[in-house]
């Protein structure tokens, strides 16, 4: 998960505007496993599908969230809700019992590790950079714009903040996805995805378009095939057959696969100003749900592959909501996973 510190809808916004990254061929990544669909290229040509309107304070309070989430200032994970001393938090997600948050105040920020009785160790002392962290929690990648030509990545053990590993590489790069060692990186000048080794330093291109988002566990690489200003398109792909495509669109950019069945949140491709629609789609980009909110719409995960997590920031008061897509249409019903907190600033 990531940080770049914004942790509502301007943070969507910057993925939807990565038109500064780009292309790579032959992966050192080996096959994730599972049935990958047929391939399938889909444009705007989603078929009617009725907008649910979110709105936090009208909805029933249902179990919490089965991955963490981060309400106002707080880490919330299931029944536990963990309060942060911080004006702003960004969450990057669990690592062992703890969670590592990029934590926001008037001075700036810090990366710390924060443990469920809510004491705090500092990882990083600057929050200035872009953020990843592996999915076992285990490293904490650091990654910071060194002029316009050359983008420094390092690697923090988030046991002890010790930097592990550290590599240069030209013009802009973005750590999108990591796991027991291995970074996927998407970049501009020149645009390609690679993968990164972090024990041995050795990288290895995928595809020679721009990555802006990769899913090691769901298999999935998202590229634009060049600037989404200029006609670019999205494509995603299998990460571990980047040569096949699953779903193309010139409208819509993923921005969350579900972990087993690669059901997709998707956003605009441009996106211009506060987010008020997102679409649940099947993993060929058939449309299954439309959802939005008379306020803005935060942070997108999958709680797993029925369900999605969405922060709804409403006009007056905010939640985390579940939403059901998959199963009869009887059961898609929408609920709150939190308690309701007012608006930030309001």
């Amino acid at each position: 998960m990531r940080a770049n510190g914004l942790t509502t809808l301007a943070g969507l916004a910057v993925l939807a505007v990565l038109a500064v990254l780009a292309p790579v061929t032959a992966t050192a990544l080996p096959p994730a496993g599972g049935g990958a669909p047929t391939s399938t290229v889909s444009t705007a040509t989603d078929r009617a599908v009725p907008t649910t309107v979110l709105d936090p304070g009208q909805l029933e309070r249902g179990a919490g969230p089965r991955v963490p989430r981060v309400l106002g200032t707080s880490i919330v994970d299931g029944s536990l809700e963990v309060p942060v001393d911080a004006d702003e938090i960004d969450l990057l997600g669990p690592a062992g019992d703890d969670y590592v948050v990029v934590a926001y105040d008037a001075s700036g920020g810090v990366v710390e590790r924060v443990s469920p009785d809510g004491s705090t160790r500092v990882l990083r002392e600057s929050g200035i950079g872009l953020y990843e962290l592996s999915s076992d929690g285990s490293q904490l990648f650091d990654v910071v714009t060194r002029g316009r030509d050359r983008t420094v990545v390092r690697v923090l053990d988030t046991t002890t903040g010790e930097v592990t590993a550290r590599r240069g590489f030209p013009g802009f790069v973005d750590v999108l996805d990591a796991a027991d060692g291995v970074a996927v990186l998407g970049g501009t000048a020149p645009r390609r995805t690679v993968s990164w080794d972090t024990a041995t330093d050795e990288t290895t291109r995928i595809v020679s378009r721009q990555g802006y988002r990769a899913d090691l566990a769901a298999d999935r690489l998202s590229t634009f095939s060049g600037d989404p200003y200029d006609g670019g398109c999205s494509r995603i792909t299998p990460l571990s057959d980047p040569a096949r495509t699953l779903w193309r669109s010139c409208d819509d950019i993923e921005v969350a696969a579900s972990p087993g069945t690669g059901r997709l949140l998707t956003v605009p491709l441009l996106l211009d100003g506060p987010l008020g629609q997102v679409d649940a789609r099947r993993p060929d980009g058939r449309l299954l749900a439309t959802y939005g909110t008379r306020g803005t719409l935060g942070p997108l995960v999958w709680e797993d592959d029925r369900t999605a997590l969405i922060t709804v920031y409403g006009v007056r008061r905010t939640a985390v909501v579940r939403c059901t897509v998959a199963g009869p249409a009887e059961d898609r019903t929408c609920e709150r996973a939190t308690r309701l907190i007012p608006t930030p600033g309001l």
